[in-house]
């Protein structure tokens, strides 16, 4: 199943899912993250973007994973936080508004 978000992070940026998932597992599939936020390194978002193929769709394993994986790597994100952005995936499920 796809789906999509915009979410306007309070006091932060602008950030837009793109979503395929299966429903009846509620896993990620694919995930695109676009938006007005600024990550360093640049290209590192497709890293992040992969981080979550396979993953559950839950708010606190996917924000806990992303954390984890950004310090792992170093990545730096200035916009938004790893529950922001679980947020706004669990939002282009359906699962959160």
């Amino acid at each position: 199943m796809q789906g999509h978000s915009v979410y306007k992070i309070p006091q932060g940026k602008l950030v837009k899912i793109e979503l395929d998932f299966d429903p009846k597992g509620k896993l990620i599939e694919a995930v695109k993250v676009t938006g007005d936020f600024f990550i360093y390194p640049e290209d590192s978002i497709r890293m992040i973007e992969n981080r979550f193929m396979g993953l559950p769709l839950d708010k606190k394993f996917m924000a806990e994973s992303l954390s984890g994986f950004l310090a792992e790597n170093e990545i730096q994100v200035f916009g938004f936080s790893p529950e922001d952005l679980a947020h706004a995936i669990l939002m282009a499920a359906g699962m959160e508004k």
